[in-house]
């Protein structure tokens, strides 16, 4: 059993405003793609081949490609599998991040074609997405370091009433729009760099909390301070973090985000040695921390190591 999926730019290219998008350092607010899938499986649903072929422009001044089928690679078990990037240069703005780059077009391709899988099948398009789910990464056979996919899928239908559903697709109507139940996956790497931090307690009781990070508006003093506290076993009102200064600690910027997973270890790790030391300060460094980690499974890596081509 096969089923085959394309997916033209003009289905899967986001829109923005010129204004939204000049914040981001490209004038386009993602890359135009078009995708390929084909899967391969047996009558009970189980996946034994998956192939995602991606076209996508980059500029003829740099080389920048998306991470389209990155996704792909980790999110279902099959013991057949490539994806392709292939690059074809215009005469364009290199386009750049912007809002899930790559990943979401790609997620949507993939998605797409696992619920036409399941149609053809005559399955459950959840009970599908759970019967290839891997045990170990697929591309690196790491272990994740976090995967709760089939615990989602599943309080999902129920919260859902996913069981009373129709699952005949196209049967329903509210004037001209087709109204339905579908389900969708989607992933998000979950990086992490090193960083460093520095706690200290201060004489009227309360703790300082410093480092080299940024907060874009997503709330990292916040969170860090939540952090913090909780390392330390006191209440948020009695610790002080200040960021934003090329002299405190070095810390990686805010993006991709990795920017509280990269500097929260770093700050408990700080707060809970300098709560057992009972000392004044305490600086510490998760370099170390961060390389031993590194055979677990994160997905991330760019889309040039696995078959990446150009044109003009």
């Amino acid at each position: 059993m096969t089923t085959t999926t394309d997916r033209s730019p003009g289905e899967v290219k986001p829109a923005a405003s010129s204004t939204q998008n000049e914040g981001a350092g490209s004038p386009r607010a993602g890359t135009p793609v078009i995708q390929r899938i084909r899967l391969g499986a047996t009558r009970d649903g189980r996946l034994t081949a998956i192939a995602h072929d991606v076209a996508e422009h980059s500029s003829t001044v740099r080389e920048y490609a998306e991470q389209t089928a990155v996704a792909t690679r980790m999110m279902y078990a099959a013991p057949n599998r490539r994806t392709t990037h292939r690059l074809v240069r215009l005469d364009v703005p290199t386009p750049f991040w912007m809002r899930a780059p790559g990943k979401c077009p790609g997620m949507y391709a993939l998605e797409s074609a696992m619920d036409e899988l399941a149609l053809q099948l005559g399955l459950d398009p959840i009970e599908l997405r759970i019967r290839n789910e891997p045990e170990h990464d697929p591309e690196t056979g790491h272990r994740f370091s976090s995967r709760n996919l089939v615990a989602c899928l599943r309080e999902g239908a129920e919260r859902f009433g996913w069981d009373a559903r129709d699952p005949t697709p196209g049967t329903r109507r509210d004037g001209r729009w087709l109204v339905g139940t579908g389900v969708a996956a989607s992933s998000h790497p979950a990086n992490r760099r090193p960083s460093r931090a520095l706690a200290s307690g201060e004489p009227d009781g309360t703790y300082l909390v410093r480092l080299a990070a940024s907060d874009i508006g997503t709330g990292a003093r916040t969170a860090l301070t939540q952090i913090a506290a909780d390392a330390l076993e006191v209440a948020p009102e009695s610790v002080h973090v200040e960021i934003g200064d090329t002299a405190f600690p070095a810390a990686p910027g805010a993006g991709g985000s990795l920017g509280t997973s990269s500097w929260g270890p770093a700050v408990a790790k700080a707060c809970r040695e300098l709560r057992r030391s009972g000392g004044s300060e305490v600086r510490v460094d998760t370099a170390g921390d961060v390389e031993a980690d590194e055979p677990l499974a994160r997905y991330g890596s760019a889309p040039s190591s696995r078959r990446c081509a150009s044109t003009r």
